[in-house]
C-alpha cells in the first residue's frame, strides 16, 4: 500500500470515528424531559405538562414540523379512567426555512413546554390515577441531526372531591 493510500485510509477512519462519537447518546441525550400532571376534579379537563430542556445549539423539532423531520408527539399506552388526547397544545416554537430539509420547519431550543390534554369522567372516585404512554422526539444542530429518540413517559392525575 503506498502512502497516500495508506493516509486516505487513516483519515477515513478518523473522520467516521468523529461521526460516531458526535452522535453518541442519540437524542435521548440532548433532551432532559419533567412531567407534571395536574389536579382534577371529577368532570374536570386539565393536563399533563411537559417541559423540555434541550442542550445548547441543539434544536427540538414541534408538533407539527412537516416531514421528514419528526416533531414531538405521545402515544398514550394506558390512562386509567381517564380521558387523554394525543394533539399537544404548545407554545413557544419558531418557524424557519431549513437548507437541510428545503423547507419551513418548526421547532424549539432551549425550553420547550407542551401540554397533553386530559379530562375525568363526572363519575370518577377521588384518588391517584397513573398515566403512561411514550414519547417521541428529534433533535438537530446546523449540521448533524440524531435519530429520532422514543423514551417513556409517566404521569399522576390526581382527581380530588372539591
Amino acid at each position: 500500500m503506498d502512502v497516500r493510500r495508506f493516509l486516505a485510509t487513516v483519515g477515513l477512519l478518523f473522520g467516521l470515528a468523529g461521526v460516531v462519537y458526535g452522535q453518541s447518546g442519540g437524542a435521548a441525550s440532548k433532551v432532559t424531559w419533567a412531567v407534571e400532571g395536574d389536579t382534577l376534579a371529577p368532570g374536570e379537563a386539565g393536563a399533563v405538562t411537559l417541559r423540555a430542556s434541550i442542550a445548547d445549539g441543539w434544536k427540538m423539532y414541534a408538533p407539527d414540523s412537516p416531514p421528514p423531520t419528526v416533531g414531538v408527539s405521545v402515544t398514550t399506552v394506558e390512562a386509567a379512567r381517564l380521558a387523554v388526547s394525543n394533539e399537544m397544545d404548545y407554545t413557544g416554537a419558531s418557524t424557519t426555512y431549513d437548507p437541510h430539509f428545503g423547507k419551513e420547519v418548526h421547532f424549539f431550543s432551549g425550553e420547550a413546554r407542551l401540554r397533553l390534554p386530559v379530562s375525568s369522567p363526572d363519575d370518577v372516585p377521588s384518588g391517584s390515577y397513573s398515566l403512561q404512554g411514550t414519547l417521541r422526539f428529534m433533535v438537530c444542530t446546523d449540521e448533524i441531526c440524531l435519530p429520532p429518540a422514543t423514551e417513556s413517559l409517566e404521569a399522576t392525575m390526581v382527581i380530588a372531591r372539591p
